[in-house]
């Protein structure tokens, strides 16, 4: 697919795709490869000069022995242990949540 062709689908694209590799990783960490795996693709090369990226299906290509998380359906896109985590050091002072 091109970048362009993505963007119809989800909208506009960071500009990060287009200058880190990294974004296009298969590694489960970042919400976008949550996403593809979980409609069951992974990235198998990406062409950043061009504006090209090529899924195939399955889960090959992501981090081995991770498994993806699944993307939530409602509330807050956040892993629910991030969240308590990052209370915990709030009610330390080690961080201010805004």
């Amino acid at each position: 697919m091109t970048f362009g062709q993505i963007e119809q689908l989800v909208g506009p694209l960071p500009d990060s795709t287009h200058t880190h590799r990294a974004w296009w990783g298969n590694d489960g960490y970042k919400s976008q490869s949550i996403a593809w795996q979980a409609a069951g693709w992974h990235v198998t090369s990406v062409d950043q000069f061009q504006g090209r990226v090529v899924f195939a299906r399955g889960l090959r290509g992501g981090t081995p022995g991770r498994v993806p998380k699944t993307v939530p359906t409602t509330g807050s896109y956040i892993d629910p242990q991030v969240i308590a985590k990052l209370r915990a050091k709030q009610e330390t002072g080690q961080v201010r949540l805004v």
